[in-house]
């Protein structure tokens, strides 16, 4: 992975040509892991997306210097990570494993902000082919409504809009400001409303 951040992959032509590596699914697993990290760094805000095809196709970013190997970070993962055990599975399969004791935090994908409304471009909630719409987070809600019942409490965070808030009736809801860099466009950035709702507990 290191190999990939020297300064001739700083561009748009490389840029393109690795990800489309990465894309390739004769590419080996281990270059594709090396090239993800890569495309981490050099992606437009590190924004991770695919279009309906599976393919990643988020932007170069236009780095006016070359982003810096981030090993340190990535050993401190790993030794976390010792303690983890992670899954990829639909987040039902996974809640019906929750025990007494456990707490559980959800982090969706956001339904779109009141800013983003009407310009669902700009609002980046949807990552994935599958996508997760509101039939997949009143599925959620209702998991967490059901563990809480159980003496399982659930945490969820969203946006804070009136469709959020509705959604999760019920708990009790906490909002915190968070500066939003993801947008394209720069008047499109800063503070946010985003809603912590805590389920049971």
């Amino acid at each position: 992975a290191k190999t990939l951040f020297v300064e001739a992959n700083r561009s748009q032509n490389a840029y393109n040509a690795l990800r489309a590596r990465f894309n390739d699914p004769a590419t080996p697993e281990s270059q594709t892991a090396a090239l993800f990290i890569y495309l981490n760094k050099f992606a437009f805000n590190g924004l991770y997306r695919v279009n309906k095809q599976g393919h990643m196709n988020a932007p170069y970013a236009h780095h006016a210097k070359l982003p810096g190997f981030p090993l340190a970070a990535m050993q401190r993962f790993a030794h976390k990570l010792g303690q983890a055990q992670l899954q990829c599975t639909d987040f039902e399969s996974t809640l019906r494993q929750a025990q007494a004791g456990d707490v559980i935090f959800c982090d969706p994908p956001y339904l779109e902000s009141q800013s983003a409304q009407g310009q669902s471009a700009a609002s980046f909630t949807t990552y994935s082919i599958q996508g997760f719409g509101m039939a997949e987070h009143e599925r959620l809600t209702s998991r967490a409504r059901f563990l809480a019942a159980q003496g399982i409490p659930v945490v969820i965070s969203n946006h804070d809009t009136p469709i959020t808030r509705q959604l999760y009736a019920g708990a009790r809801l906490h909002t915190v400001q968070v500066h939003r860099s993801i947008a394209s466009k720069a008047q499109a950035r800063g503070k946010v409303a985003e809603l912590v709702a805590v389920f049971g507990g």
